[in-house]
């Protein structure tokens, strides 16, 4: 995966200039990614995992096969869930969004969307991809007459030996800039967030779960792929450990 430097874009709210991590533009198939492993290793019940970032569109086309996926993992492995390169057994919870994103003009500030995403589980060497509840998600782009820094987040949670996982989503939160401090701060709640008192919608998938008997879910990341010509810049990654 290839990553350009760390650059700087000014922003409305705290930080007002702020540096982001962008992936490859450079052709087709511009993708990157950031994986961590824990150094508590799996010794966790509930990781709050959250990411400020935009979508650099390609004009104003839709993008076609784009997945941008959030996971926990058994290692580091795989660079996204169901790499066909990686064959050995590891255990994964995903959601996949995509294959396509679709452009939206806004009301100045665009944004992409899309209303299938996947929520999906790896147990061994077997996958299994499922569509979540018929939710759409929204992704800011780095255009428009506002910079904005949207946010995702997602809960996993460990019940009775499994591991599952909700995500949060809400129309508004596209045409917004967060501040650092908000993304934080409810990055370190259990209840559904609610950057700068827009609630977000909780999405749970209860019926996609993944045991780590056989793997220890201690690694955490995200990867943005796209083969049309569109680019993710993430300024802020974080988890929060619930005991």
């Amino acid at each position: 995966m290839a990553q350009h430097d760390l650059a700087t874009t000014t922003f409305a709210s705290a930080p007002t200039s702020d540096r982001y991590l962008q992936s490859d533009g450079t052709g087709l198939g511009a993708e990157g990614g950031w994986f961590r492993t824990f150094s508590i290793g799996s010794n966790w019940t509930e990781i709050r995992f959250g990411m400020q970032y935009a979508i650099v569109p390609d004009s104003t086309n839709n993008l076609t096969s784009a997945l941008l996926t959030v996971s926990i993992n058994t290692g580091s492995a795989a660079v996204y869930p169901r790499q066909a390169s990686v064959t050995n057994s590891y255990y994964a919870i995903w959601i996949s969004v995509g294959p396509t994103l679709t452009y939206n003009a806004g009301a100045g500030n665009p944004y992409f969307s899309n209303t299938t995403p996947f929520v999906g589980r790896r147990q061994g060497v077997t996958d299994n991809d499922q569509a979540s509840p018929a939710t759409t998600l929204y992704h800011p782009t780095n255009t428009g007459s506002t910079q904005r820094r949207g946010i995702l987040y997602i809960d996993f949670s460990k019940i009775t030996g499994q591991t599952v996982m909700w995500y949060f989503t809400t129309a508004g939160h596209v045409q917004v800039d967060y501040s650092e401090s908000v993304f934080l701060a409810e990055l370190a709640t259990q209840a559904t967030p609610a950057p700068g008192g827009n609630a977000m919608v909780a999405n749970p998938n209860s019926n996609n779960l993944v045991t780590d008997t056989g793997g220890a879910l201690d690694t955490i990341g995200w990867y943005f792929g796209a083969s049309a010509l569109g680019q993710i810049q993430v300024y802020n990654v974080a988890a929060y450990r619930f005991i």
